[in-house]
């Protein structure tokens, strides 16, 4: 019986230290106390967007690391010019360009396009089931997979999006101007 319980301890800490648990979140809090309450405290720190399996590239520099949240600080892990700690110190995402949960603001004289890429990467209804190739397939007319302030994504977001809303059959997804540009 003894060996059973040890056999079992055993395996429940193999399998926490192998998957994101309570437990690493618990020491990511350790590490950094001020996130106890911030948008940084839960899974989307490590997991943006939102999916089973899905580590972003802050989670992938610290599982190179061990863990060692100390050892990718001076990292700037999603290439935005800005180092993980001081991300972490100013409440940002360091696995993420995004200052929030893959929410996107574009501004133009049109008026400012809110865009929320996790729910188009992970709600069902927008028909996109996890893949990234509707949108940031391979060659050119597609969206690159790190975005760029300073590159305009206009015509891209007008062919690739516009298409896709109408194709959708949803009445619901926007297809006039005005219904993605808001004054």
């Amino acid at each position: 019986m003894k060996s059973l319980a040890t056999f079992l301890l055993t395996s429940f800490f193999i399998v926490s230290v192998a998957q994101a648990t309570p437990g690493l979140n618990k020491t990511f809090l350790e590490a950094y106390p001020q996130l106890k309450g911030t948008a940084l405290e839960g899974c989307s720190s490590c997991h943006m967007p939102i999916k089973e399996d899905f580590l972003n590239s802050y989670a992938l520099a610290l599982k190179a690391q061990k863990m060692n949240f100390q050892a990718v600080e001076q990292e700037d892990s999603d290439k935005d010019g800005v180092i993980n700690i001081t991300e972490i110190a100013n409440l940002t995402s360091p696995g993420s360009q995004s200052p929030r949960e893959e929410h996107f603001v574009f501004s133009n004289k049109m008026g400012n396009v809110t865009f929320n890429h996790e729910a188009h990467y992970t709600d069902a209804k927008y028909g996109i089931s996890g893949q990234c190739v509707p949108c940031h397939g391979k060659g050119e007319g597609v969206f690159t997979r790190a975005f760029d302030d300073a590159v305009s994504v206009k015509d891209l977001a007008h062919n690739i999006c516009k298409t896709c809303h109408t194709n959708s059959g949803n009445p619901a997804a926007p297809t006039l101007c005005k219904s993605c540009h808001v004054k």
